[in-house]
């Protein structure tokens, strides 16, 4: 496991002694090989950020006094999008392809069957029927398990912010297209409030949209600052600025 990867694991208290197993196997399953020696990682590192931001959601007030498997969770959220990694390695879907739509039931299911296979003999029992549970009901708005809630929320929360955007940038780039494409893209998702609607609907707590809504504005100053940097207008206003400082103003005379 990377270095700054078991440093975010310390700081969240993971991996325990109950889970270093399936984290072990996670970091196995998720992985995406390609040649001998190297693997694609996006998968493993969206989960083990969807791991951070759930056990981190569990001191929101919104969850005091809910009964919460740690385990069945850490569990749930590293195998939430294992259909990903799996259906890459069959080559059923392209890499590029590989976390940039929204999951559906059959997805859900089979992450579910493979959290079951991979989890089965790490885990008890009742911490894995509640971890496939989570999973397979995390994308129902009207579940009550708590475990399943949180899972959603977190999932929902790393689907916002400049690491999400990198999963545009993957695809694009394998579709040979460039900048343009992304901020035309950008464009069009502000023009038809596409992000003011997921802040809305995708969030059950008041604290997460807040956070939701401040990553998207750091995403805003970043395409904003992307654009600039594309058509060169930050160059203009620099060599403008200058070319003011060198030939100052007139003062009129008395």
């Amino acid at each position: 496991m990377a270095v700054h990867v078991s440093n975010h694991l310390a700081a969240w208290g993971e991996p325990t002694i109950a889970t270093k197993a399936i984290w072990k196997q996670a970091e196995s399953d998720l992985q995406i090989p390609l040649a001998p020696g190297k693997s694609d990682p996006v998968v493993w590192e969206h989960a083990v950020r969807v791991v951070g931001l759930a056990l981190q959601m569990l001191t929101l007030p919104d969850l005091a006094g809910q009964r919460i498997d740690r385990n069945a969770l850490v569990a749930a959220a590293l195998y939430h999008d294992a259909a990903w990694a799996f259906q890459a390695r069959k080559q059923q879907i392209a890499r590029a392809e590989v976390l940039t739509r929204p999951a559906s039931d059959a997805h859900r299911e089979l992450s579910a069957t493979l959290l079951e296979q991979a989890a089965s003999r790490l885990l008890p029992e009742a911490t894995v029927r509640t971890a496939v549970r989570a999973v397979r009901e995390a994308g129902r708005r009207t579940t009550q398990l708590a475990e399943a809630c949180v899972l959603a929320e977190a999932d929902n929360l790393d689907e916002i912010g400049p690491q999400a955007v990198w999963l545009t940038v993957r695809r694009y780039t394998s579709e040979a297209r460039g900048i343009d494409a992304v901020l035309d893209a950008w464009r069009r998702q502000r023009e038809y409030r596409y992000w003011e609607a997921r802040l809305r609907e995708c969030f059950r707590y008041d604290v997460t949209r807040r956070l939701a809504r401040q990553r998207l504005e750091v995403v805003e100053r970043m395409m904003s600052d992307l654009a600039r940097a594309h058509h060169l207008e930050d160059v203009a206003e620099f060599l403008a600025g200058a070319d003011t400082n060198r030939h100052p103003a007139k003062q009129p005379s008395a």
